[in-house]
Order: structure tokens, then C-alpha cells, then sequence
């Protein structure tokens, strides 16, 4: 009898095993995400954001920009985004001085060559020929 109501106990607990704090975290992340993506609406590709959130991580900071880059481009492509982050946000002061070196144009130029842009590129095909599959 004892056997039983320890091996009966032992299974319940099986069940109540708290969530490791790596757990915690990707589900707080899933669940911003999906939070961010309903105020989208679906009305965007939610791949751009994706596969920069493998790169940079933030997913709120990124939709925050793709949103802004998204008002201001009548077709926004994973590629545009990057040309605009360079422009808009990560080397602004270039751009807004008159880039009379033209380091921001180079920048631009060769992103093909950068690893980081290689990176988000092929996660983004990656992701787009899985949404043409859910199709």
C-alpha cells in the first residue's frame, strides 16, 4: 500500500515540475511576440521581423522600426529594411550631416558582403518558403 501511494505521488509530481528560468524567458518571448504580431494584424510579413529576431533578439524594438520603415516605404522588402536601419538608425548622424564621404552610401553598397546581413537574408528566405508551404 505504502509502494502504491508513493509510486501514485511520485507520478503527480511529474507533472508540477517548475519551468527553468531559459523556459521562463523563451515563453515571456513567445508570448510578446505574439502580442506584437496581433497589433500587425497579419497585415505585414511577419518574416522580416523574425529574421532579424534571430539575429538582434528584441523583437518590440524591431517591429517598432520595421513599423516606422513600414509607413514610409509603399513596398517593404527584408533588404529595404536594412538600407533604411543604416539610414534611420545605425549610422543616422552619416546620413544627416550630408554623408560627404560617402560611408553610409558604402554601408549600403556592400551588405552582401557583411555576415550579419547574410545571416537575416537567409533566415528570411528560409522563413518565407515556410509561410508559402503553410499556404
Amino acid at each position: 500500500m505504502i509502494l502504491v501511494l508513493l509510486a501514485n505521488s511520485c507520478l503527480g509530481c511529474v507533472h508540477n515540475i517548475p519551468k527553468t528560468t531559459e523556459q521562463y524567458k523563451q515563453d515571456l518571448a513567445a508570448e510578446e511576440r505574439e502580442k506584437i504580431f496581433n497589433v500587425y494584424n497579419n497585415s505585414v510579413p511577419n518574416s522580416i521581423i523574425l529574421a532579424y529576431e534571430k539575429i538582434y533578439g528584441n523583437t518590440f524594438d524591431i517591429a517598432k522600426n520595421y513599423l516606422q520603415y513600414n509607413k514610409e516605404t509603399d513596398n517593404p522588402t527584408c533588404d529595404g529594411f536594412w538600407a533604411w536601419l543604416i539610414k534611420n538608425l545605425w549610422h543616422k548622424d552619416l546620413f544627416d550631416k550630408g554623408d560627404e564621404f560617402g560611408i553610409g552610401k558604402w554601408l549600403i553598397d556592400n551588405r552582401f558582403n557583411d555576415k550579419i546581413y547574410q545571416e537575416i537574408l537567409k533566415n528570411y528566405e528560409l522563413l518565407e518558403k515556410m509561410r508559402q508551404y503553410e499556404k
